[in-house]
């Protein structure tokens, strides 16, 4: 059988939630303190502030794992939600959720208006997890060292990914734009993307991914999000830039995609 077919047979649900095997390897999250302060001195000390949160730069190790090549579609999600009715997106405009459908047309889009523990029960439904924060941004980068962002130090522009700057404001279908070298779609832009880790910034030397709680439904802390959104300006869709936002705070413009372990 060949290695396609392989992979193939490995793989479960509809083509958008196609693992790709990402390598492990050393890599120096984050961004130095240093830098930052000379490249943007000119923003708000708010500005300055928020990144703040990704320093200081230090030593991540990841080993090999496997991610979703796009982010958690509306169709995706509305499978899991037809066995587990209790996830489905929350929000006051989401009447058609209440059927278990997704928006009509839209399909193909990232879900959003999920909560961080909906993604959990979604992840561990499919047989899988979210990734790691030192993960997705060893995704982001696509082999590339010290590369700004996804597709490379290219400022962004319409054509390159779905942001503030796109004049779109919303979620796009996934891979309407290039992917970066290992074939995955949408790690800046369109929407942000929960991974597991609490929220801690800046990062804490001492700090390592923890498993997930056993008490994950009733976590409080915020948690991780990366990659921007359609509703954010070129600052935040370098790989680098880190958010937080609260595990039970359903957002239009926060959704997911899963990760596996090699």
């Amino acid at each position: 059988m060949r290695r396609r077919e392989l992979l193939l047979a490995f793989l479960a649900g509809p083509p958008t939630t196609e693992l790709v095997k990402v390598p492990g390897g050393k890599y120096l999250q984050g961004s130095d303190e240093a830098e930052l302060r000379a490249r943007y001195a000119g923003l708000s000390a708010s500005a300055m502030a928020r990144l703040m949160a990704e320093t200081p730069r230090h030593e991540a190790i990841v080993t090999p794992f496997w991610m979703e090549r796009c982010e958690v579609t509306n169709a995706a999600f509305a499978e899991f939600v037809e066995a587990n009715p209790e996830w489905r997106p929350r929000g006051k405009y989401l009447s058609h959720w209440k059927e278990g459908k997704p928006p009509a047309g839209k399909e193909e889009h990232p879900v959003t208006f999920v909560s961080w523990q909906a993604a959990v029960a979604y992840a561990q439904w499919r047989g899988r997890r979210l990734p790691t924060e030192a993960e997705w941004e060893l995704a982001a980068r696509g082999g590339k060292t010290g590369a700004e962002f996804p597709w490379g130090d290219i400022k962004a522009a319409p054509d390159t990914c779905n942001y503030a700057g796109s004049g779109v404001g919303e979620p796009v279908a996934v891979q309407s734009y290039e992917g970066n070298e290992y074939g995955l779609y949408d790690l800046a832009g369109n929407v942000w993307e929960y991974c597991v880790d609490e929220w801690k910034a800046p990062y804490d030397a001492a700090y390592r991914p923890a498993a997930l709680p056993g008490n994950w439904k009733e976590a409080t802390v915020a948690r991780v999000i990366r990659g921007g959104s359609y509703a954010v300006g070129e600052l935040d869709l370098r790989v680098t830039a880190r958010r937080s936002h609260a595990p039970g705070g359903p957002a239009p413009d926060v959704g997911f995609r899963c990760a596996k372990s090699a």
